[in-house]
């Protein structure tokens, strides 16, 4: 079973949010409330987070199948997908497998590879980032250290508020998270994404850097890039209304669909 929250109508054009490692649909809080009056929008819990059950080891291929599956439950024939760093990486993944179901991409703090192409970064990150849970740390613990480092002058009410996000993700669930990350690489597949798609990046984000993300769009062949100032790694949390009017932008310069669900 998938969980989804919702906010909009059918009428709408559909917007689907995929948070991020340590996210779950709560995480676009601030566009469910807004961006319900120019999009359907559906924040999902990704498989294996939140109210979403998962019964699939996590692989690319699989949390590609599962929104397959949320837009069929949904009747949704073309999706426009928001992604969140991890969730962003898989909206890269969604529209190079699924490209006739995929009308445009938001990409925001996230990147179109993991680690170097002989992958030592990535086995030393997996080790490095499992190694917490295998000593006995909580997913609260692991937050703690984690979660202040991404974020850039941020009130300590959103940094409670991230960490407890994250110490709800179940360990088990984190490390296959861990472990799907390191097998990222879009990056040769770039230029084939031909959906209109916006690139966003926060001008302080220590994990996705500007100049990356806007080297990354420059590969894209209809992409546009924004950069946020004053903004780490969770911009539709830092700066929610500056986040949602790039959002509405983005979607207003798309052609019409047809009504779906």
């Amino acid at each position: 079973m998938l969980f989804v929250q919702q906010s909009g109508t059918v009428k709408q054009p559909p917007l689907l949010m995929l948070h991020g490692i340590g996210g779950n649909h709560q995480a676009f809080a601030p566009q469910l409330d807004c961006l319900g009056r120019s999009a359907r929008c559906l924040a999902w819990d990704m498989p294996g987070y939140g109210q979403s059950i998962s019964n699939t080891t996590m692989t690319w291929a699989n949390l590609c199948d599962a929104i397959v599956t949320l837009l069929d439950q949904h009747h949704i024939a073309q999706i426009n997908l928001l992604g969140h760093s991890l969730g962003g990486m898989l909206a890269l993944e969604f529209a190079q497998r699924h490209p006739a179901r995929t009308q445009s991409l938001i990409l925001y703090a996230t990147s179109p590879a993991f680690g170097n192409q002989e992958g030592s970064f990535q086995s030393q990150f997996l080790h490095a980032r499992l190694k917490p849970l295998e000593r006995g740390d909580s997913m609260g613990d692991i937050a703690n250290k984690v979660v202040p480092s991404l974020l850039y002058d941020a009130p300590s009410s959103l940094r409670a508020e991230l960490v407890t996000m994250m110490a709800q993700v179940p360990p088990q669930t984190y490390a296959q998270a861990l472990a799907c990350l390191t097998q990222f690489d879009q990056r040769p597949n770039l230029s084939n994404i031909q959906v209109p798609t916006t690139v966003i990046a926060g001008q302080n984000d220590p994990n996705a850097p500007a100049k990356m993300m806007a080297k990354m769009a420059k590969k894209m062949p209809n992409a546009q890039f924004v950069c946020i100032p004053q903004c780490g790694h969770f911009a539709n949390l830092e700066q929610p209304h500056t986040f949602n009017q790039i959002i509405e932008q983005h979607l207003a310069n798309l052609p019409p669909m047809p009504p779906q669900g």
